[in-house]
């Protein structure tokens, strides 16, 4: 099997996908981030709980969950800023609680919350951060172009020379990724980093991410369903403190199923839904209603098989569904991310 599974107080099914045989060789090369068994706790509440996984170059992980999951607790562990009170973090097979040094070389960290010096311009903040992690008063021609190519590459061109404090909120955090790549860290933490960015910034930053990741090491923590889907390699799921699940998005909604969703677009005020629900209810029993609007009628089937499938289809097709529930169009779609996060948020798995 490709997958390990453990049960935990009957309710959910964690699942986290094996590693591949390329990740594998990173692996015991020891040329990645191993997060061995942590945990935190803050009084009584159990922030993280004995979470464990590798994480490898080249790939972005995206970490889903709540407000409260434990992703930015997790962050701050990685990063150096809180301590465990159980647990390691292993970059690169140096202990990051032994050996500062080295994750202090090689990460870079975007927070939640902006963070620079609002008396410095964009160039110089970058400037004196490589000259930091590089250890030297002089840069490159390499490293002055790498500084050049992060504010070009993220559309801060025309903000060069401007002072942090001036920028948009969506052009800082921008700038807070910029400071997080520069001195061509090796371990990136990203928490909730597109959080204030309209859709199109949100886009280029995606598409950028998408393109840097080589050679690097990735977490980005986030709320986008969307975002996960787009930019996750890797997926993983935390819920109260426990990794859930972890996998690609194929592997997680195999393993969650949930079931098929059918759209009506339907007339205005057109009333009959309980009606239409009763009826595909004596088609496949799982039916419920997932969303209701006014014009929008969306029905989630758990377990439809495709008799099921094809005897609603020729109701609709031939119009006796159309004409009795005024159904001007519909649509099908298997399981969503979005559909897996609910469910295990839902404790429904």
């Amino acid at each position: 099997d490709n997958n390990i599974e453990i049960i935990e107080d009957n309710t959910i099914k964690h699942y986290h996908e094996k590693i591949n045989e390329h990740q594998f060789q990173y692996l015991i090369s020891k040329k990645c981030l191993t997060i061995h068994e942590i945990s935190k706790s803050f009084g009584d509440v159990l922030a993280v709980n004995n979470f464990k996984s590798n994480l490898f170059p080249s790939e972005i992980f995206c970490l889903l969950g709540h407000n409260g999951a434990g992703k930015t607790t997790l962050i701050k562990i990685i990063s150096g800023i809180e301590k465990p009170d159980k647990g390691d973090v292993y970059l690169f097979g140096n202990s990051i609680l032994k050996n500062k040094d080295i994750l202090y070389r090689n990460i870079g960290v975007c927070n939640q919350e902006n963070n620079f010096f609002d008396y410095l311009t964009v160039y110089e903040h970058l400037k004196y951060l490589t000259e930091i992690k590089q250890n030297c008063y002089f840069l490159s021609q390499n490293s002055i172009l790498e500084i050049k190519n992060l504010i070009t590459k993220l559309n801060l061109d025309e903000k060069k020379n401007s002072l942090s404090k001036t920028l948009s909120g969506g052009q800082k955090r921008k700038f807070c990724i910029a400071l997080a790549l520069a001195g061509n860290s090796k371990l990136i933490l990203l928490d909730e980093p597109t959080s204030g960015m309209d859709v199109l910034a949100k886009r280029e930053v995606w598409n950028f991410l998408k393109n840097y990741k080589h050679d690097k090491i990735i977490i980005l923590t986030t709320h986008s369903l969307e975002e996960a889907e787009y930019l996750g390699d890797r997926i993983g799921i935390m819920l109260d403190g426990k990794f859930i699940c972890s996998g690609t998005g194929s592997f997680l909604k195999n393993k969650y199923p949930c079931g098929y969703n059918i759209n009506f677009l339907i007339k205005n005020n057109y009333m009959n839904r309980m009606d239409l629900l009763d009826e595909l209810k004596e088609i496949d029993s799982t039916a419920v209603i997932k969303v209701s609007s006014k014009n929008l009628i969306s029905i989630n089937f758990m377990s439809m098989i495709d008799k099921n499938i094809n005897l609603i289809f020729d109701k609709i097709e031939k119009n006796i569904f159309k004409e009795k529930y005024g159904i001007i169009n519909y649509t099908i779609s298997s399981t969503s991310l979005e559909d897996v996060f609910l469910k295990l948020n839902n404790k429904e798995i």
